[in-house]
């Protein structure tokens, strides 16, 4: 309504005698007394909503069928071609992890990259964690016992707690003291034939013992470093190279795809124009055309139900058959993409 306002091809709503809107004073410039958001107050009592219905509503239907339907179309055909697949690669998270850069988004196997980036985070800061001496990492708060908070993995709980392994090797250093004094029979001077030996002997084996006993403790700390080094390796060993050989194959299936409907939409785009040539098509030849419009509403709500809810266009607010055939009904019947009044279309006019 704006623009055809500003085209003088309709009256300014607050400006006509006959509404009840308060007019603005003629010493105000053109352009301010035009606004963008027009009330459907004014509209209803400064124009005819027939010729509204009649008119307007069937050319902003053609123009955003042709706008944004058919110009991409015949953009895709003439000059782009058909999509090419791509590997990109995401450096969210620890390690650089390749996907399939496809026209369509492919929810399953992008959910599953965004699984894998939250898991090599996870597995990277805890091992940061478990090998630090002084400070957590960037992610994490140390509480006042000395742990770490681990609840923002979402995995351990929302209070969920670690400790570094100086903290563990501490404890297992007095665990292996406190088991070495207990060995009352090295004490006693027998050995662990039951041979007497000397204190002489005793002395020179003690702080060889007590390493043993120390080292025995710490072994199992070493195994969880271990553990978390490998966690992380197997991020890396995942995404190498067995896992590039198989997402190209994987690319040229979906390429392969991509071909196919270029070809398709090459054909649909052939047919479309045919026809449009042939019934000398127009924005309001649908006034006089000799062909009638079928029911269309029964493959719309097919077409739309299929969809993902989120990406559900709607249904056509008329159903016209027996009337004259618009831009839109062409479309739809050779498979191309159409816009009928009443479906959500939330893009900027490019017209």
């Amino acid at each position: 309504m704006n623009s055809q306002t500003m085209s003088q091809r309709l009256a300014i709503p607050h400006l006509l005698p006959y509404t009840a809107i308060e007019p603005l004073s003629d010493q105000i410039k053109l352009s301010s007394k035009i606004f963008k958001s027009t009330s459907m107050k004014a509209i209803t009592e400064a124009y005819n909503t027939t010729l509204i219905e009649a008119i307007l509503v069937p050319e902003i239907e053609h123009q955003v069928n042709y706008h944004h339907k058919v110009k991409p179309l015949e953009e895709i055909v003439n000059e782009k071609g058909p999509f090419r697949v791509r590997i990109r690669y995401t450096n969210a998270g620890t390690i650089s992890i390749p996907f399939l850069k496809t026209q369509t988004p492919r929810l399953q196997p992008m959910k599953e990259v965004g699984i894998a980036v939250k898991n090599s985070v996870r597995d990277a800061e805890i091992r940061k964690n478990w090998e630090s001496t002084t400070s957590p990492s960037s992610n994490d708060k140390k509480t006042t016992d000395g742990a770490f908070e681990i609840g923002w993995y979402r995995v351990y709980g929302p209070k969920a707690t670690m400790f570094s392994k100086e903290h563990h090797a501490e404890l297992h250093s007095q665990e292996a003291l406190w088991e070495f004094l207990l060995d009352q029979e090295l004490l006693k001077g027998v050995d662990e034939n039951g041979e007497s030996v000397t204190v002489e002997e005793v002395r020179s084996d003690v702080s060889q013992i007590k390493k043993s006993y120390t080292d025995s403790w710490l072994q199992t700390l070493n195994e969880v470093s271990g553990y978390f080094a490998s966690r992380c390796d197997q991020h890396y060993q995942k995404y190498g190279g067995r896992y590039i050989n198989a997402l190209f194959d994987e690319k040229i299936k979906w390429q392969n795809r991509m071909d196919e409907t270029f070809e398709k939409k090459i054909r649909s785009y052939e047919q479309l124009i045919n026809s449009l040539e042939v019934d000398r098509v127009t924005m309001h030849s649908d006034l006089v055309s000799p062909k009638s419009n079928g029911s269309s509403s029964d493959k719309q709500l097919v077409t739309n139900d299929k969809r993902v809810k989120k990406r559900r266009v709607g249904m056509g607010l008329h159903e016209r058959r027996g009337l004259g055939k618009r831009l839109g009904d062409y479309m739809e019947e050779n498979g191309v993409p159409c816009y009928k009044i009443g479906m959500k279309f939330d893009k900027k006019f490019r017209f």
